[in-house]
């Protein structure tokens, strides 16, 4: 392995420690939220989760950044493989530098559209595929959220004040919301592990597992040095959940996600659950909810950094390009 293959597999493992670091932190946030146990253990089993899932689950999802939405041998380029991890490394240190839940996903993939716009390699079918996905997958989840929130949480509330033996009941649903933030956590694993090795993978610097391996063994890391304060903000400052809104939250969005790493489709972990936060505000605030500064932010964020990232990301090709033919005079 050659010092620029080194260098772009070091890139590959600090982006994937940034997305571990966002992502275990906002999967395990509802069980944070609700109390359920202290948050250190809770970041240990979401660091062990991700890994699972990448391990596991995440070829698919790997295959579409490596070379679905860009033709295969874009990234034959080393030139574009040192902007897609220069541009996703600075907003994923921007945003968790900010304690906010920015879509690691669009930030990724946008980074790989700058770079098919630049080279004319785009395959725009793919990508509106995927931007369908971004759309529709945040609102049904708000809706959804709303509708428990609004119809179903008081009724379950109701039956299980007429049970007896609460305390039993109490622990069966704190492990169960436990067990639901592990099974979101292995979900994040797969969909998002692509997010970091997929142009390794598409560079042949590694094979598919080996790719895999590596992205979630630096997604765990990265969640386990790094997570604790964005899972106290999303888990505080967008609304405090109780254990079965946390359980039913966790696993919905789980299952969303994991049925969208089987077609191979990146989606955002991090709008995922906040976008169910989001309802269950609402539902129980109505429009006071946007009075939440917090919540205010994070759209703000989801609506303009994604756009930022696709500018920025042919802004650095061409810098990249125009310096490597100024260094090129001197050699």
């Amino acid at each position: 392995m050659n010092i620029e293959n080194i260098l772009i597999f070091c890139l590959a493992c600090i982006l994937a420690a940034s997305i571990g670091t966002s992502n275990i932190s906002v999967a395990m946030s509802p069980s944070y939220s609700a109390r359920v146990t202290r948050r250190k253990y809770l970041i240990i089993l979401g660091s062990a989760a991700i890994f699972l899932g990448a391990y596991f689950l995440g070829s698919n999802v790997l295959k579409t950044i490596s070379k679905g939405i860009v033709y295969e041998g874009t990234f034959v380029s080393k030139i574009n493989s040192f902007t897609f991890y220069i541009n996703s490394i600075l907003f994923l240190i921007l945003a968790n530098s900010f304690h906010v839940p920015i879509s690691t996903t669009e930030i990724v993939v946008l980074s790989v559209v700058g770079i098919g716009i630049y080279e004319k390699t785009l395959n725009t079918e793919k990508f509106l595929q995927i931007a369908l996905w971004w759309v529709a997958t945040p609102f049904v989840i708000f809706v959804i959220a709303y509708i428990f929130e609004r119809l179903i949480y008081l009724k379950i509330v109701d039956l299980l004040s007429k049970i007896r033996e609460n305390t039993k009941i109490v622990f069966t649903l704190k492990t169960f919301t436990v067990a639901m933030g592990v099974y979101f956590s292995f979900s994040a694993g797969t969909n998002n592990a692509a997010n970091s090795f997929g142009i390794v993978s598409a560079y042949k610097i590694t094979g598919i597992k080996e790719s895999l391996f590596f992205a979630g063994l630096f997604m765990a890391l990265g969640g386990l040095i790094f997570s604790k304060n964005i899972m106290k903000t999303v888990g505080t400052k967008i609304t405090n959940l109780g254990i079965l809104r946390a359980a039913f939250l966790q696993f919905v969005e789980g299952t969303f996600l994991i049925i969208a790493s089987i077609l191979g489709i990146p989606v955002s972990v991090n709008q995922t659950i906040t976008s169910g936060m989001v309802g269950i505000e609402f539902a129980r605030k109505g429009k006071k909810a946007i009075e939440n500064k917090f919540i205010i932010t994070v759209i703000l964020f989801w609506t303009i950094v994604p756009a930022l990232s696709v500018i920025t990301s042919i802004t650095i090709r061409k810098i990249l390009e125009n310096l490597k033919y100024f260094l090129m005079q001197f050699t």
